[in-house]
């Protein structure tokens, strides 16, 4: 493998372990958090190949993508004054989008242009509302092309379609909805509750790219929007604020509530933008680390005096007033 990919593992990971200090448990699965008073969590319950340990440290981070760290807290019954826990759950608007010409595209590496014209408001005069992003993925061959259409084609015609499209990634943001949100099952298990909003801008979006596509020569199209089965880009699940009747978590991602508990994956964020989360989920969890450096009496790598914002991001939609099909539900609504 080349690890060209910026990933938590090449970026991350591997650089980690040239260090004496740290080690990777594969195959372990994390149960539940114990604490003995209420304030501190002093138990990790682990499985690692068929044996249990449990650990202790003087601070634990959770960062196990928003749909599993809200399942581990739940389980681990830790206390939460907000309610938040689980709820608010993003995933954005996706659809993939082939265009099909009658040129040849023998490109290989293809994921290299993004386009954020529409990213605050559509081209039309009624659309003051953002429609989101476009960028190329990478080249689709023609057996994913076939499980991504479902056509009845033969495969000559899906091999013909894959020397002639272009990929394209749509996205729209997903708005924050207590309704949508993270539950657990009787054994313990993820379940989730969701229902799309946002949709009109994300539509919207997929007919003006096409319409621009049209013009350079793409004759046909393959498209589809991801359900839920897609949660590449999660988020929201546990809500960073200072009122801990308002968030999970408080400006430093630390739980409200706990001396030594942490979450620092795409939980934390109350609104996602309509672009991919990686970086911000970095940046966040290199100023969080800044804070833990303090704690251990090392020198923060940043100012201590930058605070982050908690208002959801103004990617052209407001909450609430901003998409033109947001309609919230009330917590205790039929989900």
């Amino acid at each position: 493998m080349l690890h060209a990919k910026q990933d938590a593992e090449t970026a991350g990971v591997r650089p980690a372990l040239l260090y004496d200090n740290v080690e990777l448990w594969t195959n372990a699965y994390v149960s539940k958090l114990t604490s003995a008073n209420g304030r501190r969590i002093d138990g990790v319950h682990v499985r690692v190949e068929g044996t249990d340990y449990e650990l202790s440290a003087e601070v634990v981070v959770v960062s196990c993508g928003a749909v599993n760290s809200a399942t581990l807290l739940m389980r681990s019954e830790v206390n939460d004054a907000s309610g938040l826990l689980g709820r608010n759950l993003m995933k954005h608007n996706h659809s993939g989008l082939h265009a099909i010409s009658h040129r040849p595209n023998p490109t290989v590496f293809q994921k290299t242009l993004g386009f954020h014209d529409y990213y605050f408001q559509g081209p039309k005069p009624h659309q003051t509302y953002g429609l989101g992003a476009v960028q190329l993925t990478g080249k689709a061959p023609w057996q994913r092309l076939k499980s991504f259409a479902e056509a009845d084609m033969s495969d000559e015609h899906y091999q013909y379609v894959e020397r002639h499209c272009i990929d394209w990634w749509l996205t729209t943001d997903d708005l924050p909805d207590p309704t949508n949100r993270v539950r657990l099952t009787k054994d313990g298990r993820p379940a989730l509750d969701f229902r799309p909003n946002n949709r009109q801008p994300h539509e919207e979006l997929i007919e003006t790219w096409i319409s621009h596509l049209r013009k350079t020569g793409d004759y046909s199209f393959m498209m589809r929007t991801m359900g839920i089965e897609v949660l590449w880009h999660q988020a929201g699940t546990a809500l960073f604020g200072e009122d801990p009747t308002k968030s999970v978590l408080d400006l430093d991602c630390r739980m409200h509530g706990y001396d030594n508990l942490y979450v620092v994956d795409s939980s934390f964020m109350p609104g996602m933008g309509a672009v991919n989360l990686t970086l911000t989920i970095i940046a966040n969890a290199l100023r969080v680390a800044d804070r833990l450096r303090e704690g251990m009496g090392y020198p923060a790598s940043v100012d201590a005096n930058v605070r982050p914002g908690t208002r959801v991001p103004h990617a052209g939609t407001v909450v609430g007033t901003g998409s033109p099909d947001y309609r919230p539900r009330p917590v205790g609504a039929t989900a």
